[in-house]
């Protein structure tokens, strides 16, 4: 007579345990069929249930540069850096563009190029305050729109030239144009003596 596996008896006493423990769960103290919660609803076994759940976490953005991580000291010579590079735009601006609207503006021509020169004016005037306020830690009140003046077209054309906001931001711009050039001959000669002593 062959006698009986210890393991085969094992596995099948681990298997009727199981089945009786399903059975139970099923089923409460007094004999009658527990049905589970519909949130909780058990759904038909399928090969996807031997897969483990895994929680896709995603990864955090890089942080990148932050200019605000530097120094005031180094923000205060990029600010300068910056003005210095926006020194040709407003030789443009001031020493081409204003004299030419101004000098065709009796034939009519120059009102839409002066218009468009004052306009480009005040949209550098908010890039130096976006810088300003960026780079060396002030606040500055945006000045009001044209759009929030006037409501009509000719309204608005009217309060951009004759606008406050508009002369401030042409006597500002100007400011910069003079220490941009200064800053920019500066820049220049110390980058020339640095790579004359380099050679």
């Amino acid at each position: 007579m062959t006698p009986a596996c210890p393991m085969a008896d094992a596995s099948a006493i681990g298997r009727h345990t199981l089945a009786s423990t399903n059975r139970s769960t099923n089923r409460s103290t007094d004999g009658h069929r527990v049905t589970p919660p519909s949130d909780v609803a058990t759904s038909p076994a399928s090969d996807d249930d031997t897969m483990a759940f895994v929680q896709v976490i995603p990864s955090p953005a890089p942080s990148g540069l932050s200019i605000r991580r530097l120094g005031i000291t180094h923000r205060r010579a990029l600010h300068s850096l910056t003005g210095a590079g926006l020194t040709f735009v407003y030789i443009f601006l001031f020493f081409v563009a204003l004299p030419v609207a101004l000098s065709l503006i009796v034939i009519w021509v120059g009102v839409p190029l002066l218009i468009g020169t004052l306009a480009a004016i005040r949209g550098c005037a908010a890039l130096e305050r976006r810088l300003a306020v960026t780079l060396l830690d002030v606040q500055i009140a945006a000045p009001p729109r044209v759009t929030e003046l006037r409501t009509t077209r000719m309204g608005q054309l009217r309060a951009l030239v004759t606008h406050g906001a508009t002369w401030r931001a042409l006597g500002y711009t100007f400011i910069r144009l003079i220490t941009g050039m200064i800053m920019f001959f500066i820049a220049t000669t110390f980058a020339g003596v640095a790579i004359a002593f380099l050679f």
